[in-house]
């Protein structure tokens, strides 16, 4: 059942479920059954929102649905519940059992879409390891929070640190690694996924202030003459659109999963500069440059090559040079040293333990580790504003409705403040970190459980606190 879970991290971007009419969704299941049993993909991916189409090619997902063809015929769907902004329908087929997970619009439209294992929902009854005393009102909403984290049996390891004007209060629960009855500490290694993005934000503003580059390049100046043709309207990627997700490129290279070296339990390791070159020398952009904000691991990768060209570095070289040493992060790197192997947490997907990813040339978009105690030194240097590099990368880039983003991090209105955030996930792991602009106080969280938004409720719960 793996290579399922796996294929879903790399094709889902989740959707809130909106509230259809239960018509609605009972057409569209009925589609999705009919076509899939009949080998029409094609008219599957034509039921999906535009919104969605951006995210995931129709190559893409037809292989997607292809690769599910081996357990036969959908013999029956039962709807169970709503989770994680989806509904889930328990779906049987000829030779096993799936979890369907969807979102529709009120145009029968499907806005999210996802195939993985089907377990019977269990909820644990078993108490879970803490050092948190609850003494104080902020004691017992981190508590709370992360209580309702781990009702799920499958999640197993949660740090917390909230910074305020009064101190750093620190709450381990749960185990680095499952059965040693050990709690994760402040200098247990995570991976901390795409809140990497907001360092290679921040090692951009580095490299505009040090008049390496500027935000409104062609980023075409740095790339190979295959790339030439990289526009659209006649409109060019400019670099600040790789940071702010308005390039027009899709979250995934098309060939991620086809490429020589592909392996699904560690999915960006094989991607290689190179390859993205040749992608870039051939796609369409899905959207006119600086017009749309579309999420793109593909963006800030490509960011990252671009930053090591400029510097003469490796992306390792430049996190070190320009934010892990200047911030004593002595913890955070794209690689864990031998020496400190025994403090990486191992990830976990459906409760089972899952490889470390190793993302190679996409380590920009998320491939750093780091821990409680360093991600503390961070938010504190971007709470201050401690560096003019870190200051400029706060600056709104881009604006849409309510949401703005800057250079990585996204940016959002609350209550008179302005909540700076990012989250990320990896195979094994997700994390959240945020805080209140003014209120100057914020959270970090770090998990070892491939956890679809727990970590974002958690540290969403006691912002909300904070701002009381």
């Amino acid at each position: 059942m793996k290579k399922y879970l796996s294929l879903l991290l790399l094709v889902v971007t989740v959707f809130n479920v909106q509230a259809q009419d239960e018509t609605v969704y009972k057409n569209v299941v009925a589609t999705i059954t009919t076509s899939f049993n009949s080998g029409d993909y094609e008219g599957i991916y034509n039921m999906l929102s535009a919104d969605f189409k951006t995210q995931v090619t129709q190559k893409y997902f037809a292989a997607f649905l292809g690769n599910q063809a081996a357990l036969g015929k959908i013999k029956a769907t039962e709807y169970k519940e709503v989770k994680d902004g989806f509904r889930v329908y328990k779906t049987t087929f000829d030779k096993g059992v799936l979890s369907m997970l969807l979102a529709c619009n009120a145009q029968s439209q499907i806005t999210g879409f996802a195939l993985k294992p089907y377990k019977e929902k269990t909820i644990r009854t078993s108490p879970v390891a803490s050092d948190n005393k609850k003494l104080t009102p902020l004691d017992n909403e981190v508590d709370k929070a992360v209580t309702e984290f781990f009702t799920d049996p499958n999640n197993v390891g949660a740090v917390v640190a909230v910074v305020k004007a009064d101190g750093i209060f620190y709450y381990h629960y749960g185990e680095a690694k499952k059965g040693q009855g050990t709690l994760p500490g402040n200098n247990t290694i995570f991976e901390i996924g795409s809140i990497s993005k907001t360092f290679t934000g921040i090692l951009l503003a580095q490299a505009v202030l040090d008049k390496k580059i500027s935000l409104d390049d062609d980023i075409r100046k740095y790339l190979p003459a295959a790339c030439a043709k990289l526009e659209l309207d006649g409109k060019p990627v400019l670099v600040k659109h790789l940071s702010n997700h308005t390039s027009g490129l899709p979250k995934l290279t098309d060939d991620l999963g086809t490429t020589a070296g592909y392996n699904e339990n560690d999915p960006y390791r094989h991607y290689t500069k190179e390859m993205y070159f040749n992608y870039l020398s051939r796609v369409k952009l899905e959207s006119v440059p600086g017009t749309k904000q579309e999420y793109s691991n593909t963006g800030v990768a490509v960011l990252g090559i671009i930053l090591q060209k400029v510097y003469g570095l490796t992306y390792e070289q430049l996190l070190a040079k320009y934010i892990a040493q200047p911030l004593k992060m002595g913890n955070t790197s794209t690689f864990v040293p031998e020496k400190q192997l025994a403090n990486f947490a191992t990830g976990y997907a459906n409760g089972a333990a899952t490889p470390h990813w190793n993302l190679a040339d996409t380590n920009p978009a998320g491939g750093i580790r780091s821990t409680l105690a360093d991600m503390v030194l961070y938010l504190k240097a971007n709470i201050a504003d401690a560096t003019p590099a870190i200051a400029l990368s706060h600056k709104e880039t881009f604006k849409e409705g309510d949401d703005s983003i800057g250079l990585g991090w996204f940016l959002y209105p609350t209550k008179g403040d302005t909540l700076v955030w990012h989250n990320g996930g990896t195979g094994g792991f997700t994390s959240y970190t945020g805080y209140l602009k003014d209120k100057k106080a914020g959270v970090v969280v770090l998990t070892n459980s491939a956890s679809q938004n727990g970590p974002d409720k958690i540290g969403t719960a006691v912002l909300k606190f904070l701002q009381q």
